[in-house]
Order: structure tokens, then C-alpha cells, then sequence
């Protein structure tokens, strides 16, 4: 008995370590910002409107067991819902932060999976938890996007889009979703590609 207790000790132990170095805690996740901040901002006399690239998330549905959850984000100066954005598409929705070294590994391959999609009713959304207010966020994930040409939209996460999809205790967290809104796979770490591919490829037609 008390070889088998060490043993299930010593499987456990493999299995964290083997997360926390794909993984990043995200035990300081971004607080709710009390306030709403304007998504354009003025830059010297140039005018920088961030949510072409990021936005805010205004809303969140009630959470379903194996559902995709509903929320809506600012998107070109208008108020969208993810339902709406991608309805009748297979949805690749990766939590990462730009301050996680495997979530920024991982990123050229999920450009170069949204690239090779874009016409198979297939989109990728990210959704990213920085610590920092809405303002300075709004301009790092932009800034960031922009200097790694990431082609996806990406929202800022806040407490009730981590506590409806979970938790969201490591990023990146990537949840695989179908065309009907139900959360196939749940990914916890960094990925290569191709692992994000055999995920994909077993709901992709």
C-alpha cells in the first residue's frame, strides 16, 4: 500500500513539472478594472484605436457545462458578441499573457494555423491576461500584436471570462470548440503546431 501511495505521489510530481515548464501560474491574474477607459487614445496628434487589433470585453453570459460561453467585446468601434463573431465556425480560444514565455513560444504557430484556415470556418481568438491597468493593457497587447504580426483578434480577459471558462489556474489554456459551441478539448500548456493540429484535424471537415 504504501509503495502504491509513493507512486501515485511520484506520477503527480511528473505531471506539475511537467506543466510549470509549458505553463505559466497565473496566480496574479488581471483584476477587474473599476473603470471604463476609452479604447482610442491620442499619441502626440495621432489617434491609435486598439480595438482593430484588441478590445475590451464589456460582457459575460452564465457559464454552461462543455459550452462555449458567451461574451461580448469591443470590436472596430462596436459592441460584438462571440456568439455572433463565430457562429457556424470551429473556434480556437487561447488565454496566454504577453509577460508567459510559453505563451509567446507558441504564438507563430497559432499565426500560422489561423493563416492556413482562414478559409475552412475556422477562427482563432485570443484572450489575454495582463496585470496592469485597462489603458496601458489595451496599448501592450496592441503594441504586441502589431511588432509579432498576430493576424487573430484578441480581447483583454478580466475575472468573469477566467471564472466561466474555469479557473484558467496555468496559460496558455487553448479550449478547442465546435461549430454547435461545445468545448471538445481543453489544452492546458504550451503547444508545438502540430499538436494543435491533431487537435484540430478531429473536428475540422
Amino acid at each position: 500500500m504504501i509503495a502504491g501511495i509513493k507512486k501515485a505521489l511520484a506520477i503527480s510530481l511528473l505531471t506539475f513539472v511537467g506543466l510549470s515548464s509549458s505553463a505559466c501560474s497565473s496566480d496574479n491574474k488581471p483584476e477587474v478594472q473599476a473603470k471604463t477607459e476609452s479604447l482610442a487614445m491620442a499619441s502626440n496628434t495621432e489617434t491609435v484605436n486598439y480595438d482593430t487589433k484588441v478590445g475590451e470585453i464589456k460582457t459575460v453570459a452564465k457559464a454552461e457545462k462543455n459550452k462555449a460561453v458567451d461574451f461580448t467585446f469591443m470590436k472596430d468601434g462596436k459592441e460584438v458578441s462571440f456568439k455572433e463573431y463565430t457562429k457556424g465556425k470551429i473556434v480556437f480560444l487561447n488565454f496566454w499573457g504577453t509577460w508567459c514565455p510559453p505563451c509567446r513560444a507558441e504564438i507563430p504557430g497559432i499565426i500560422e494555423i489561423a493563416n492556413e484556415l482562414k478559409d475552412k470556418d475556422f477562427v482563432v481568438i485570443g484572450v489575454a491576461l495582463e496585470r496592469g491597468s485597462l489603458a496601458d493593457n489595451l496599448k501592450k497587447v496592441f503594441d504586441f500584436a502589431k511588432d509579432k504580426g498576430i493576424n487573430y483578434f484578441n480581447v483583454l480577459g478580466n475575472k468573469d471570462i477566467i471564472q466561466a471558462y474555469g479557473g484558467i489556474p496555468y496559460v496558455p489554456t487553448t479550449f478547442i470548440i465546435d461549430k454547435d459551441g461545445n468545448i471538445v478539448e481543453k489544452i492546458d500548456g504550451g503547444r508545438e503546431k502540430a499538436d494543435f493540429m491533431a487537435s484540430i484535424n478531429k473536428v475540422i471537415k
